[in-house]
């Protein structure tokens, strides 16, 4: 009598599990992210207007801006 009762306790679908804890160091890492991916963004205005003629052409200080935000942005 109380098997297919017993089946569908068996089948139903468990809880959602949690999400695990993020380490310490976490926070961190998600700002020196945002932080490379600013250095990109500010190396590449910076050349872009320098390619436009609003700014003095001088091409390797937003190179290496944009270089730092590749090697250590996301």
């Amino acid at each position: 009598d109380g098997l297919p009762e017993a089946l569908d306790g068996l089948a139903a679908p468990e809880s959602v599990p949690a999400r695990p804890p993020r380490p310490g160091w976490w926070p961190v890492a998600v700002l020196a992210q945002v932080a490379m991916t600013l250095l990109q963004v500010v190396g590449g205005i910076w050349l872009l207007g320098q390619v436009l003629g609003v700014c003095a052409p001088d091409l390797l200080p937003p190179v290496l801006l944009m270089l730092a935000g590749i090697a250590g942005g996301p």
